[in-house]
């Protein structure tokens, strides 16, 4: 099961034919509207979401707490306020492809309404209406919808990120470590590597190297998380690089 949250700044009626107009603006495809007791959208692959509309906000702090984990924090300060919210949810498997479907038609209802930001259950954050709809047209698959990412003290001068949200695919989350003047280019790394993660549908093993090019390899170790004890993660360091002459061919997800 998908499940997002669309945040509006007031609860107004939905307009079905501006969502279905939106999604063919946006992909080139026709969404079919079913209406009853919810609003059901079906895309053409036939994966069905459905609408409920709550004229109340989520409870206070929960969604501050999201959009303290979205990728599009680092830009700058995102806006949470809203008056109600669109619960949309699509019964799917956990593959990448079923997201992308749930994904665009969570975008076609945010163009379509009076929508403040997005809050991603499987993510859990909460990230700005145009960095969605930014992000949403990306090639590839739209990672930095799909995970949270989280900054973790490693010392001095070391940081760590990691991931919140592989899990949503069956997948370990990612741990990546650097040194603070790194930040920009660490965060790009790790969300290049949980798309090849995703993209593959497996993660490196323990002992196995990891690089976006032929000059680019890390030594891959599956430790405990920093934020749940019972959880392992894939860790990598980005402060490392291995000496590409070191011998052995390094797996190589494309760089984003």
């Amino acid at each position: 099961m998908h499940l997002t949250f669309v945040l509006l700044r007031s609860a107004d009626q939905l307009a079905p034919e501006a969502i279905v107009e939106a999604y063919s603006n946006l992909f080139g495809k026709h969404l079919a509207t079913e209406t009853g007791d919810v609003l059901t959208l079906r895309d053409p692959s036939g994966t069905e979401a459905m609408l409920t509309v709550v004229a109340a906000p989520i409870a206070t702090g929960e969604v501050e707490a999201a959009a303290s984990l979205s990728v599009a924090r680092f830009a700058g300060d995102i806006e949470t306020t809203h008056e109600a919210h669109i619960i949309v949810a699509t019964p799917d498997d956990s593959s990448a492809n079923s997201r992308l479907r749930h994904s665009r038609i969570v975008a076609a209802i945010a163009e379509a309404s009076d929508a403040v930001a997005i809050y991603d259950g499987g993510a859990r954050a909460a990230h700005p209406k145009d960095f969605f709809l930014d992000v949403i047209g990306v090639e590839g698959f739209p990672v930095a919808l799909w995970t949270g990412v989280a900054a973790v003290s490693a010392g001095e001068d070391d940081v760590q990120f990691i991931t919140v949200g592989l899990t949503t695919f069956d997948l370990p989350d990612l741990l990546v470590s650097f040194e603070r003047d790194d930040a920009d280019d660490a965060l790009g790394f790790i969300l290049d590597v949980a798309e090849y993660m995703i993209s593959r549908g497996a993660a490196p093993a323990d002992g196995e190297t990891i690089g976006r090019s032929d000059t680019e390899k890390y030594a891959v170790e599956h430790v405990r998380s920093p934020v749940d004890e019972e959880a392992t993660v894939v860790h990598l360091d980005f402060g490392r690089p291995l000496d590409v002459d070191g011998g052995g061919e390094a797996d190589t997800p494309s760089s984003q």
